[in-house]
């Protein structure tokens, strides 16, 4: 079973821009009005227009020390390969770039991807097709690197929604962990997971609640509330609530795959709108009147980590970051406004 953009029906341009210290240095600053050093840097996409994948052009990026950490615990892993840590590490590091794609390929698939931990293991899934198929050298480099990220890197947070609560190294944690889901997915259930994916996109369990998804994912490819058991994705209250659920969701799952269903929501969805918390206008009214005047005094009602798709920008960032980026909208507005005026 191979991959191909013709198999997906997928063929889209997309450009490639390899970062070292001083290059990542200058984009740093100029987005985000501090230059940010280089051992801090992971690979990330821009979904444009235009598509921009960016990735590590040399040693000592963030991906590349945690990478080399992870793989000098498990000397039985790289044995394997043959190759010294730098080499695997750089290797790896180019490998990415197809996960990177894989962000791009699943949102030309219009799969939804709301819950964040799933956008990573889509992406990953995509790539690890690929690899799987067509080199096998390569895919055994992917999982043996993942492996060690899983079983030596350290997690700060193993919640669904701690994927991004915490630094570099808890992050490369979860992309080891979701990657060899992804990979145990692929192999039992081929693409026909995909498939099945774009079917559920019209479900109201599929948005939002990690819980309900991931009773809907254990449905479509049974093993999910099993892994997400071992590894302290749920604890026990979240089992609990689990259970309270299970038998609607997995019914209402069912239907949606063996029906194909053409409306964007459930008839029981459409049912279930009710008036919400008149206070929460204010709210919204108050940070729009921040964002216009540039000038964010709320800050406590804003979220530790924050998803922003403004202005060409589609990626999550920490409040501060988050914070900057959005005054500095808005005073390129007011610059633009300023020169049409003239």
């Amino acid at each position: 079973m191979i991959i191909t953009t013709q198999q997906l029906n997928i063929n889209f341009p997309i450009t490639v821009v390899l970062f070292g210290p001083e290059e990542f240095a200058r984009f740093t600053k100029a987005r985000y009005g501090k230059a940010e050093p280089y051992n801090e840097f992971l690979p990330f996409v821009t979904s444009g227009p235009p598509k921009v994948m960016c990735l590590p052009a040399m040693g000592g990026s963030a991906l590349d020390s945690l990478t080399q950490m992870a793989l000098k615990k498990s000397p039985s892993l790289t044995n394997q390969l043959n190759l010294s840590l730098p080499e695997i590490s750089q290797r790896f590091t180019a490998l990415v770039g197809l996960h990177e794609l894989g962000h791009q390929y699943i949102a030309e698939l219009e799969i939804c991807q709301s819950v964040h931990w799933f956008q990573e293991m889509m992406a990953n899934f995509i790539a690890d097709a690929f690899l799987t198929d067509i080199s096998p050298t390569d895919a055994l480099i992917w999982q043996v690197v993942n492996e060690a990220y899983e079983a030596n890197l350290k997690p700060a947070n193993r919640t669904f929604s701690g994927i991004h609560k915490g630094n570099p190294e808890n992050y490369v944690w979860w992309q080891g962990n979701i990657t060899r889901r992804a990979h145990e997915v692929y192999i039992k259930y081929g693409l026909d997971f995909l498939q099945k994916l774009k079917n559920l996109s019209n479900v109201k369990i599929y948005h939002e609640d990690d819980l309900a998804f991931i009773i809907a994912l254990d449905e479509i490819a049974p093993g999910f509330e099993q892994w997400a058991e071992k590894y302290g994705h749920i604890i026990t209250n979240d089992k609990i609530q689990m259970d309270s659920i299970s038998n609607n969701i997995r019914e209402e799952t069912k239907n949606a795959i063996a029906q194909n269903m053409p409306n964007l929501y459930t008839s029981i969805y459409s049912n279930q709108w009710e008036k919400g918390n008149t206070s929460y206008n204010k709210i919204v009214m108050s940070f729009l009147k921040d964002f216009e005047t540039d000038d964010f005094k709320q800050q406590d009602l804003i979220a530790d980590e924050i998803e922003i798709r403004f202005m060409g920008v589609n990626d999550f960032f920490e409040k501060a970051k988050a914070i900057l980026g959005l005054k500095k909208s808005v005073q390129d507005s007011r610059t633009l406004k300023s020169g049409y005026s003239l």
